[in-house]
């Protein structure tokens, strides 16, 4: 397990020794040992916050040098600094202290300190989905039941005055001791007076005996539902109910551990919600970084586990930075959506690019594989400095056309991507997801934009991407920069090589553009 460090610099110790979860590790630096190369201990050298103290919990109390530096406390990392709550900060303290999203607390009450940040400042993230090829449909419903792929189930016909329950899932999900565990399912009423419910068996894991039934209706369930916390380890169980009449649509359903309202997955992360679409969403964590531009964007790849993907990538560029994750079908979803879905997430990046007070040409959008779609589609909508992308993928119907005979069993949820967004599994709905992508990016005015773009000769997910965007981009803006190289090989057959060439763009833009010099 990685110690996450909890350092209080100055003031009178707050002792967190003897409360504090296995994975933390409390120090107290004095005020004049902040800065010292040579002592491991103290967090910053030569006025920078050292690489090993990116992770780590910083306390402030009455008393601490922070209070009074704020070239400091600029360096600190963001959601991860907690201070005294009686403090009266000057006004530059507390303007970097709110840009970095730091929580008061009564730092005099350890107790209460230890169990927040054990609770809440956790390392990893925990998110998963319970796998659809596990779900048990009850045999006596008497109407029409449809599987649309891995993630949706169509229900339609009468459901009775009284709730039946018309599926459930054979997987079971668990809650740790001690783990604070929301839920998230996804539904829809299609047509009709249908009214969903949901019922959570929570078993304990020694005795298989039922501890607690919890019944919600979709409607109780507009937010994340937490289940409650245990001191010991619980399975949980879900089905799901119904009654009325017409037609829902009943999808995934979601288990993450929680951060309670200090973030999504990670600290800072919020959601982004489609809810013309079962109410699905995307994810985007921001981080101020040392709040100078550019604003890098980097969209992940396809991810299982859910979550966020190269923060640690990104935050040692140094820059401001956002990831943005897409947990809709195994794998991600590839970040297109309804037309408020996709209003509500530029709206997010513009209110971001507002609060660090930059322009869309101070913008970076960057992704690799099913990052890259992300990256490309909504440079359309933002007009960005740049765009970085390695193993581009744009043709997303042709690569699920490519399933069935170019790359047989390689990557079915590209088969799940075209039935979800055109609700078609045909040669109509291949050409109909391949006019998507390039009706919006043939939108975008990239004059100015430079692109960066690292491909594999043989791609065996989309064999053209590269060549219809240097054409596409070429024949718009002849005077275009455009920076390029193809590695030899099959989609994943370079990927070290890609994420190389990728960093090595970013370096090179963040000196050329704006001047930063990366280490």
């Amino acid at each position: 397990m990685r110690t996450i460090k909890v350092v209080q610099i100055g003031g009178l110790r707050c002792d967190l020794s003897d409360t504090l979860a296995p994975e933390f590790k409390y120090y107290w630096i004095a005020n004049d040992r902040v800065v010292d190369a040579d002592n491991k201990l103290a967090p910053f050298e030569d006025g920078r916050l050292k690489p090993g103290f990116r992770t780590a919990i910083f306390l402030i109390a009455p008393g601490s040098r922070l209070l009074d530096d704020t070239e400091l406390v600029a360096q600190l990392p963001a959601y991860q600094v907690i201070y005294d709550e009686h403090l009266v900060l000057a006004p530059d303290i507390e303007a970097l202290l709110d840009v970095k999203a730091a929580q008061a607390m009564a730092l005099l009450q350890p107790e209460t300190v230890a169990h927040a940040i054990n609770d809440d400042y956790f390392g990893g993230q925990t998110g998963y989905k319970l796998n659809f090829n596990e779900v048990r449909i009850t045999p006596n419903f008497t109407g029409q039941v449809r599987q649309e792929g891995h993630n949706r189930m169509l229900y339609t016909g009468s459901f009775g005055n009284q709730p039946q329950q018309l599926l459930n899932w054979r997987q079971r999900g668990f809650v740790m001791i001690d783990y604070q565990v929301t839920v998230l399912p996804e539904a829809a009423v299609l047509s009709g007076d249908v009214t969903i419910s949901f019922k959570f068996y929570l078993v304990d894991r020694d005795t298989n005996q039922v501890n607690k039934v919890i019944e919600k209706t979709f409607d109780d369930l507009q937010e994340p539902f937490q289940l409650p916390q245990s001191d010991k380890v619980q399975f949980v169980y879900v089905t799901v109910w119904a009654q009325g009449t017409g037609q829902i649509s009943i999808g995934n359903c979601h288990f993450r551990r929680s951060r309670r309202q200090r973030g999504e997955l990670m600290p800072g992360g919020v959601r982004v919600v489609d809810q013309a679409k079962m109410r699905t969403e995307l994810l985007v964590y921001f981080n101020p970084g040392d709040m100078k531009p550019p604003l890098n964007i980097y969209f992940s790849g396809y991810r299982t586990a859910e979550g966020f993907e190269g923060a640690f990538m990104m935050q040692g560029l140094g820059s401001p930075f956002l990831l943005i994750g897409d947990p809709r079908l195994e794998g991600g979803g590839f970040y297109m959506g309804s037309a408020q879905l996709e209003a509500d997430l530029v709206k997010t990046i513009d209110g971001y690019l507002d609060q660090l007070g930059f322009t869309h040409d101070q913008l970076i959008l960057s992704g690799l594989s099913m990052g890259t779609y992300g990256a490309l589609y909504y440079a359309a909508k933002l007009k960005p400095y740049a765009v970085i992308v390695g193993k581009p993928l744009v043709d997303l119907g042709t690569m699920a056309e490519n399933e069935r005979i170019n790359r047989p069993g390689g990557f079915p949820t590209s088969l799940d991507n075209l039935l979800w967004h055109t609700g078609r599994a045909d040669s109509r709905g291949v050409t109909e997801l391949n006019r998507h992508f390039w009706a919006q990016f043939n939108t975008g005015d990239f004059e100015n934009t430079t692109f960066a773009i690292s491909y594999m000769k043989e791609d065996d997910y989309d064999q053209t991407a590269f060549q219809e965007l240097f054409r596409t981009l070429k024949h718009r803006f002849p005077n275009i920069k455009l920076l390029y190289k193809g590695l030899t090989g099959r989609h994943n057959d370079d990927t070290n090589g890609i994420v190389t060439w990728f960093l090595d763009q970013y370096h090179n833009l963040l000196h050329t553009g704006f001047g930063r010099q990366v280490d």
